[in-house]
């Protein structure tokens, strides 16, 4: 049910709680309702792109380390698109433009565990498409006998695998149990103040008896698990998303100084046609787009790393700023969101192919008998 009337309380006054610090616990919550329905607009449209990029490389085969690459990228943002799925939910429920029958806020602890996780994942297999284009132009003619099927498919498997086994770790190591609605045991704030509580209270002061109005998903948190978990997922995915990152804009810079001088340098090989040629440039300009993308839509979500672990901890987890921090953080998703979706267009406008087996496969200029 809708319940517009909960994000402007106090007559739609824009009324500032006493610790707010510089952002208003009102503005706030709008500042989630927009964000939460963009995400969740943004990943219900990914969740069919990216359905539809994975049978069309299904379809065209993946006989190839480049299709194959593909293909896990698309299945990456599909699950990307899942999990903002219902970020986005948790989010328009803490802004109380939802109301749901069940507190899940503390499920964003696991999403944004789980998030982590699949973004490195889909860093790493960006990164193995921008590598192999940039071998291409290094050392074309060594490199179908170094950059094989066989390697890439190891490659993609091997973080596939260490990522699962966080994801795993991170399920083993979290409790959560349902709290029934007024029941008096254990709760958690509500989700307006949830944020404001595991700011400023220990491990002991979450877990204070507290009545509630509807059922809560409630996790067990210590100080020593939390951390653990972290650490865990920092050095196990928020870093090699970040290397990758770093490898993919300094490739996609080069692969983009480099196409003409390639396109050059293919000309005055004997054999080479022109539909070769074009072929060559329109996989480089794909590889070059897509890169490009993840660049933008993921510079947030690294700059909010690099400026988090940048500030001392005091004043990352500030009071005053931590509603404003909050509302920042909550932008990165949408961009994320936003790159996973678009990928379906590049390939459609740079792939013959791939544009061909879309429009068969959804019927697109069928004539009926």
């Amino acid at each position: 049910m809708w319940n517009v009337s909960e994000i402007h309380p106090g007559g739609g006054e824009n009324q500032t709680a006493p610790d707010a610090g510089l952002m208003s616990v009102w503005l706030r919550n709008t500042l989630l309702a927009v964000n939460g329905v963009l995400l969740l607009l943004l990943s219900l449209a990914g969740l069919v792109t990216n359905a539809l990029n994975m049978l069309v490389f299904g379809k065209t085969g993946l006989n190839t380390g480049i299709n194959i690459s593909f293909f896990a990228l698309s299945a990456a943002d599909f699950a990307c698109a899942a999990l903002y799925v219902l970020e986005a939910v948790i989010m328009v429920d803490m802004s109380h433009l939802v109301r749901l029958p069940v507190d899940i806020v503390d499920l964003e602890y696991v999403v944004s565990y789980w998030l982590v996780s699949v973004v490195s994942f889909a860093s790493w297999v960006t990164g193995i498409i921008s590598v192999e284009r940039c071998l291409c132009i290094v050392m074309p003619v060594r490199v179908k006998r170094i950059v094989t099927r066989k390697l890439v498919v190891a490659l993609i498997a091997a973080m596939l695998v260490v990522q699962s086994l966080m994801l795993m770790a991170s399920l083993v190591l979290m409790q959560f149990e349902v709290i029934p609605a007024k029941s008096g045991e254990i709760t958690l704030a509500p989700p307006s103040e949830v944020m404001d509580t595991d700011m400023q209270a220990t491990s002991s002061e979450l877990t204070r008896p507290q009545a509630s109005d509807r059922p809560r998903v409630f996790m067990e948190r210590s100080g020593f698990l939390t951390a653990f978990i972290t650490a865990l997922l920092f050095w196990a995915t928020t870093v090699p998303a970040l290397a990758c990152y770093i490898v993919i804009v300094v490739s996609t810079t080069f692969l983009a100084v480099a196409l003409r001088q390639r396109e050059r340098w293919l000309q005055t090989l004997p054999g080479q046609t022109s539909h070769n040629i074009g072929k060559n440039r329109k996989l480089v300009t794909t590889v070059v787009a897509v890169s490009v993308i993840y660049i933008v839509c993921f510079s947030p979500g690294a700059s909010a790393i690099v400026t988090y672990f940048a500030l001392p901890s005091q004043d990352a987890l500030n009071v005053h700023v931590e509603n404003l921090v909050f509302v920042l953080l909550s932008y990165a998703p949408i961009f994320q969101a936003l790159s996973g979706m678009a990928n379906i267009f590049v390939y459609f406008n740079m792939n013959a192919r791939y544009r061909h087996d879309l429009k068969s496969l959804v019927g697109w200029g069928r004539t009926r008998a």
